[in-house]
């Protein structure tokens, strides 16, 4: 269950890191395909 956790606290900081240095369409495209 740690595991899942950490798993998505690395996925948010990802998320923050990419929203940083790319506009939000463009990273929000990879999840609406």
């Amino acid at each position: 269950m740690r595991d899942l956790a950490i798993l998505i606290l690395q996925r948010i900081t990802w998320l923050q890191a990419i929203s940083k240095i790319c506009p939000t369409a463009t990273w929000m495209q990879h999840f609406t395909g």
